[in-house]
């Protein structure tokens, strides 16, 4: 399977859970023109409830590794403490990432969410401190290389079918804890 037969593949299988979640009502606010500092640190802090245990998890895990992935939960800190927002005491219950395929499939979750995030940083950068805005930018100028480089290698690791059903079903479960948290 190529690199795009992958991606298309998790894609088509995430399509329902994706949309899904950018029509919770806190993304569909992200552009509008009054979106406030409250609401803002209320987005921040509910992928806190997400990010640190998955993150937690993922640590743990052989595929983070492998994949080059760079933690999130820090810069979410750092965009809460620079709107003096509190930081939530609880988290949500990650999904069972039981393999190796279905920890891709989270992680393709995450990492695809960096290509939004630079549409979401672009259109905040003029109203909110920087400082605050480095979640949705963890990659710089490069978020676009970041994201081919992870498809390349996640191809390698999802040749069998097997495997690419389990990436499925751990990006679904992945993209439902978001829509849990965004929905809560």
């Amino acid at each position: 399977m190529s690199v795009s037969g992958a991606r298309d593949a998790l894609r088509a299988a995430t399509a329902l859970a994706h949309a899904d979640l950018e029509n919770t009502q806190i993304n569909r606010r992200l552009f509008e023109d009054d979106f406030s500092v409250a609401e803002l640190a209320d987005l921040l802090g509910r992928f806190v409830t997400v990010y640190r245990p998955l993150e937690g998890f993922l640590r743990r895990s052989e595929i983070a590794g492998l994949l080059a992935y760079e933690p999130r939960l820090p810069l979410l800190l750092a965009g809460l403490d620079s709107l003096k927002a509190s930081v939530p005491s609880f988290d949500l219950a990650v999904p069972i990432l039981a393999d190796m395929p279905s920890q891709i499939g989270a992680l393709y979750v995450v990492e695809g969410s960096t290509m939004g995030g630079q549409l979401i940083h672009r259109h905040l950068i003029y109203k909110f401190p920087p400082e605050s805005l480095g979640f949705f930018l963890p990659h710089g100028e490069k978020t676009a290389e970041r994201w081919r480089s992870f498809l390349a290698e996640m191809e390698t690791h999802l040749m069998q079918s097997e495997a690419l059903d389990a990436a499925k079903f751990g990006a679904i479960d992945t993209f439902r804890i978001f829509h849990r948290a965004l929905t809560a």
